[in-house]
């Protein structure tokens, strides 16, 4: 009795013993599958060519193109008495027209184009200062313009991208065409400083069309 008794306890050790084995042969035949799947994937996702983000449409191709003059034009290119507005639809229509046949098409490498209408915010009203583009807004929103005995100027802020600019154009109405157009970071709160930063060559003309 006490024999038959032993050997059962041996035999059921011997099944434990098995069972552990085995518990463990599947835990690492199931590891070894694991391992080499992670492997399978990282080749794949390797092997996957990068897809490139595509930017952002730009959401006004109009650009008014910089032109560049001497230092000594520059500086005095403000020096004439100039009747201020501050209202789009104030600016005289000869200085208007001036203005807006001086813009450029920059997704057809700068090609002119035929006057087009340009949409344009009062001081104090909403547009596009950053690059969250909201549909309906205007990009462009007028600081002041000036109208002199022959020359104009509009200043204006440009947005509709990540770091809005400031942008200055001087037009020879009578002859229909710009004189003079910079852009600068900093903005004038009137007349006197506009023509300081003029002064201090705190515009940058030289960049092609960036307004």
């Amino acid at each position: 009795m006490v024999a038959e008794m032993a050997a059962e306890a041996q035999s059921s050790r011997r099944l434990k013993v098995w069972a552990v084995i085995l518990g463990l042969a599947i835990l690492a035949i199931a590891g070894v599958y694991y391992v080499r799947r992670l492997e399978s994937r990282s080749q794949t996702a390797l092997s996957m060519p990068e897809r490139k983000q595509s930017p952002p449409d730009d959401p006004d191709s109009m650009r008014l193109s910089t032109v560049s003059v001497s230092n000594s034009v520059r500086s005095g290119i403000l020096g004439a008495n100039f009747d201020l507005v501050y209202g789009f639809a104030e600016i005289p229509a000869a200085c208007k027209v001036a203005f807006e046949s001086s813009f450029v098409n920059s997704s057809s490498s700068g090609s002119g184009v035929r006057r087009t209408k340009i949409q344009m915010a009062d001081p104090g009203e909403r547009f596009n200062w950053s690059d969250n583009v909201i549909s309906g807004l205007a990009l462009r929103r007028l600081i002041f313009a000036g109208l002199g005995p022959k020359t104009c100027f509009v200043y204006y802020e440009r947005g509709g991208t990540m770091y809005p600019s400031a942008c200055l154009a001087v037009m020879d109405y009578a002859q229909g065409k710009s004189i003079w157009v910079g852009e600068s970071r900093k903005k004038a709160a009137n007349l006197r400083d506009l023509r300081s930063m003029i002064s201090n060559q705190k515009f940058q003309d030289t960049l092609g069309p960036v307004c």
